[in-house]
């Protein structure tokens, strides 16, 4: 058997890169990182859409159960009184609805630690800045509810308010709402830093202040119009209402502009809500448009103003 002696001319140098073989290579790996990095990024920004709209999709559920367990009534949205042990809110009755071991009050909700139960979830967006399941921040949810479907009691002189107001006292009862399939129920709203915590304003999940301040207009959020200038195809108008210090920049979060929907989904265009017929929707903002152009978002009024 012939052996054949190492041929000291080959250059074991042949068998690794050269430096400018590398920064090729560098070079390709960034154009492709480069490439892929917004459509991963697009892709992320997707999955926490559709995230939320699950969430939506179950909190609807909730709403159904609660509605056939309370005579067809939607829930408050917010009820005070000066009954002991009385005072609730919208989110805390679903909770209670999903899971009654966390009952139904303010006083119920601390005693269980309802704020800081995984359940409470459900209420909250994956888009949304921070994490806020606290046992100590009850608005700690990421949700606002249409404000005459289930109103607020706290809002003296509002014709949702009390004591007596003129104009719906009560949470409507679902088969009277007409028109189910166009008018949302439940939506992402704005919301404010307390602490560490991101939430709703004064723990209020109530879009009281939706179609700037519209719920003091003529018609108080009913399909009647009677304001001039109002059209059921007309966006609702995306002007920022404070609720402390002035008014910010519109669609976003922090005291400057509050109880309002919010477009935080997809760079702050998209924005998710729950159809009164148990259906999820997405709807989109241009924020190159005027905050009162008709054609801002295509949120209309007629997804938000409801029968009388």
């Amino acid at each position: 058997m012939t052996k054949y002696a190492a041929n000291p001319r080959v250059s074991y140098r042949k068998l690794a890169f050269t430096l400018v073989e590398l920064l090729v290579v560098i070079g390709i790996i960034a154009i492709l990182v480069g490439i892929l990095l917004p459509t991963l990024g697009r892709a992320r920004a997707s999955a926490r859409s559709l995230q939320c709209m699950s969430n939506l999709r179950s909190l609807g559920q909730a709403v159904h159960m609660y509605v056939n367990a309370n005579k067809q009534s939607l829930p408050w949205g917010e009820y005070q009184s000066t009954v002991p042990n009385s005072n609730t809110r919208w989110y805390m009755l679903l909770q209670n609805t999903l899971a009654s071991k966390y009952g139904t009050t303010w006083g119920d909700a601390f005693a269980t630690s309802a704020a800081a139960a995984k359940i409470r979830e459900l209420f909250m967006c994956p888009e949304a800045p921070g994490y806020s399941l606290n046992r100590s921040t009850n608005g700690a949810i990421h949700y606002m509810c249409h404000p005459r479907l289930m109103p607020d009691t706290t809002l003296p002189g509002h014709p949702f308010g009390t004591p007596s107001g003129t104009v719906n006292e009560r949470p409507y009862k679902m088969p009277k709402i007409r028109r189910a399939s166009e008018v949302a129920l439940l939506f992402d709203g704005p919301l404010v830093l307390n602490g560490e915590n991101w939430q709703v304003l004064w723990d209020v999940a109530v879009a009281n202040q939706m179609d700037g301040q519209g719920a003091w207009a003529a018609e108080h959020f009913t399909d009647n119009y009677s304001t001039p200038g109002k059209s059921p195809d007309d966006s609702v108008s995306m002007r920022p209402i404070a609720g402390v210090g002035t008014a910010g920049p519109p669609n976003s979060d922090g005291g400057g502009n509050v109880q309002n929907i919010r477009f935080r989904h997809m760079k702050d265009a998209k924005a998710n809500a729950l159809m009164v017929d148990g259906h999820v929707e997405t709807f989109t903002y241009n924020p190159k448009k005027a905050v009162d152009d008709k054609s801002v978002t295509d949120f209309k009024r007629k997804n938000l103003y409801v029968n009388p």
